[in-house]
C-alpha cells in the first residue's frame, strides 16, 4: 500500500469522525450519506464480500498445495482473513437471531 493511499484513507477517517461528531453533537448537519439502505442488499453485499475472501484463500492454498507457486505466507494470511470474516459473519448472523428471538418473546 503506498503513501498517498494510506494518507488518503486517513484523511477520510478524519473527515467521516468530524461529521459524526457534528452528528451527534446535534448541530442541524445533515449525514453524509442520506440514502437509505436496504437491510437485504447489504447484507447481500456482506455475504459476497466473505464470500470472494474464501474464494480467493482457497485459490492461493490450492495453487501454494499444486506447486503453482511458493506463497506460503501469502496463502496463510488469505486464510486466517477468509475464516475472521467468516467468524464475524457468524458472530452478526448469531446476534441478529438472538434479537429477532427478543422481540417474537415481547409481548404484545
Amino acid at each position: 500500500m503506498s503513501m498517498e493511499s494510506i494518507l488518503s484513507i486517513h484523511s477520510q477517517m478524519i473527515e467521516n469522525l468530524q461529521s459524526q461528531r457534528k452528528v451527534a453533537s446535534n448541530i442541524h448537519v445533515s449525514p453524509v450519506n442520506t440514502s437509505p439502505i436496504e437491510f437485504g442488499s447489504a447484507l447481500e453485499q456482506v455475504i459476497n464480500s466473505v464470500n470472494k475472501i474464501q474464494v480467493n484463500a482457497s485459490e492461493k492454498v490450492r495453487n501454494y498445495e499444486l506447486g503453482l507457486n511458493d506463497d506460503l505466507i501469502g496463502a496463510t494470511i488469505a486464510n486466517q482473513k477468509a475464516s475472521l470474516s467468516f467468524n464475524a459473519l457468524m458472530h452478526v448472523r448469531n446476534k441478529m437471531v438472538s434479537n429477532f428471538n427478543d422481540i417474537i418473546k415481547m409481548p404484545v
